[in-house]
């Protein structure tokens, strides 16, 4: 009674996944660049909401589609580990409410604070 097989224990990143494709159209439907950092050269301090400006790098080549997707995922992914909460329980808005807007600058330098969307 109450032992744990361990190999039977399977994990799949199906939730995390659908939240960041979740995470990614709220933030490309605001019109927030995701321009992954491996792709900036340099970028300027700017205030909350306002328009990024950064300097892309120019490369001898073009990165495929692929690693594109990949790189932005990633960052998808640091904004997702850093802001993102998932309720624990059933949805209460008064608790919602209740969250702490929290900052997060992307790699292109756009600033925003982040509560309960």
């Amino acid at each position: 009674d109450g032992h744990v097989i361990t190999q039977a224990i399977v994990k799949s990143p199906i939730g995390g996944d659908v939240i960041v494709k979740h995470a990614r159209s709220m933030l490309e439907k605001n019109g927030i660049d995701l321009t992954p950092a491996a792709l900036i050269s340099s970028k300027e301090v700017v205030r909350d909401h306002e328009k990024p400006k950064y300097m892309r790098k120019s490369l001898n080549f073009q990165p495929t589609t692929s690693w594109l997707n990949y790189m932005t995922d990633r960052a998808l992914q640091d904004f997702q580990h850093s802001i993102i909460q998932v309720s624990e329980s059933p949805y209460d808005e008064r608790i919602a409410a209740a969250v702490p807007a929290v900052p997060y600058e992307f790699p292109t330098g756009y600033r925003q604070d982040f509560g309960c969307e």
